[in-house]
């Protein structure tokens, strides 16, 4: 493989070159890059729901009894979360597989703008997609819909059967269709993937009683099935017959299962795959290729990810695009060695969480559960890109390491993707920040 075409790949499969790490990928970039997922995850352990959710119910009881009128404990943890994942994602040796674990966070959308997320965006990506980057494809969905963080950011918690014990009660809240909905449209089948409103209501009453024990026990890991709110009887989905006879929790593993099994699962996930991965606008045949992947693995990630890697489309200039704010900063600072101020500098955090906030791409902040939109036009509006250049001035004044020149570091992290015009802007820059400035600003950098 060229030198080109690795360093193409390392950007739109990674999160953009650590100093030394193009050099490093040898003459099998493909094999290197799969090699990331097989290992094990080199984030550390960080706290899980049940924790977080501890920490949220004491939050609360201490600011009852101190009379408080502000509980400034989910933001706080929230922005721990924030600068453990950005760190992580700045050092990580292994950026593919934090390249997989941001596009299936970003598949399974938990969002801080349901406030009750704030102290849990960071214990899903934690506990549910980053132990399953190599696994079949329905216990990442089964994880993702059981998990408190999705259950509180679609309100399933809510959700109550009609003819349930619960909701025979008069006054009581009734079915709630938020999850089954998103879990149809976004999550599996797609919405031109063939299901009807009488499939979300059934997937719906199927997940009664999937909800969250706020107040958790030192066991507990957040979720509780509650068998008094879920709907009895049988239930059509996609054709399918299927009962809580038995218990409700088993009738909506099944429920999933289905669907993680369903052909139009497979298109429409291998779509969002081939879009993210390699063409932003896929040809049916190149979508037909990975969905028959999908199948015939039943619905494997690992070998998905082996697939795409193994796609030339993964490795050819020519299709790529504008990068979205959050994936800009990484392969900046990357670029940058930024983790050495983030960790040191109170001042450094701050301005990479406001600049991402002004970027307006927040880390767990998407607008709806669609999540984040790709690459591309969505983030190369004059006002995003001038939104870039008064972030980059302010890292490089705090960050950029002034004993290393600025060139030599373009082109160890860009490789044959520097352009000529590119090296000839650093080179005669008239001072080290404006250089460094202008690295951070490559259209090989900007753009992956």
């Amino acid at each position: 493989m060229s030198a080109l075409a690795a360093a193409v790949g390392l950007r739109r499969l990674g999160l953009g070159a650590r100093p030394g790490e193009l050099a490093a990928l040898g003459p099998t970039p493909a094999a290197a890059l799969r090699a990331q997922l097989d290992g094990p995850d080199s984030a550390p352990p960080r706290p899980g729901a049940a924790e977080r959710l501890r920490q949220y119910a004491q939050s609360r009881a201490d600011q009852r009894a101190a009379g408080a009128a502000k509980n400034t404990v989910p933001r706080e943890i929230y922005e721990e979360e924030v600068l453990a994942r950005t760190l992580q994602r700045l050092r990580s040796p292994q950026p593919f597989r934090e390249r997989w674990v941001a596009f299936w966070s970003n598949v399974f959308t938990v969002s801080v703008s349901n406030r009750r997320v704030l102290p849990l965006a960071g214990a899903f990506e934690h506990e549910v997609v980053r132990p399953r980057v190599v696994a079949p494809f329905r216990a990442l969905l089964r994880a993702a819909v059981r998990h408190p963080a999705m259950i509180l950011y679609l309100d399933n918690q809510r959700s109550v059967g009609p003819r349930s014990a619960l909701g025979r009660r008069p006054g009581e809240r009734g079915l709630n269709e938020n999850l089954a909905r998103e879990v149809l449209e976004l999550h599996t089948l797609g919405v031109d993937g063939g299901y009807t409103q009488a499939d979300v209501r059934a997937l719906a009453c199927l997940l009664t009683g999937w909800s969250v024990e706020e107040r958790p026990s030192p066991v507990a890991d957040g979720f509780v099935y509650r068998p008094e709110a879920h709907e009895p009887g049988l239930q059509q989905l996609l054709g399918h017959e299927l009962s809580g006879r038995g218990g409700g929790l088993a009738a909506g593993e099944a429920a999933l299962d289905l669907l993680a099994a369903h052909p139009s699962t497979a298109r429409h996930l291998s779509r969002r795959l081939a879009r993210h991965f390699l063409d932003p606008e896929p040809s049916d045949a190149l979508v037909a290729e990975l969905a028959a992947a999908f199948v015939r693995s039943d619905g494997d990630l690992g070998v998905m990810a082996t697939v795409i890697l193994d796609r030339p489309e993964a490795w050819s200039p020519g299709a790529d695009r504008v990068s979205a704010p959050e994936d800009w900063l990484i392969a900046a600072g990357r670029a940058l060695e930024l983790d050495r101020a983030l960790t040191g500098d109170p001042r450094v955090q701050k301005a990479v969480l406001r600049g991402l906030r002004q970027l307006g791409q927040a880390p767990w902040a998407a607008p709806s559960p669609a999540g984040w939109a790709e690459e591309g036009a969505a983030w190369a509006g004059a006002e995003g890109l001038l939104r870039r250049v008064e972030l980059t001035e302010v890292l490089v004044g705090r960050a950029a390491p002034i004993e290393i020149d600025p060139l030599s570091r373009a082109r160890e992290v860009l490789g044959p993707r520097l352009s000529p015009c590119a090296a000839e802007a650093i080179a005669s820059a008239p001072d080290p920040a404006t250089a460094w400035a202008l690295l951070l600003l490559a259209p090989a950098l900007v753009r992956r």
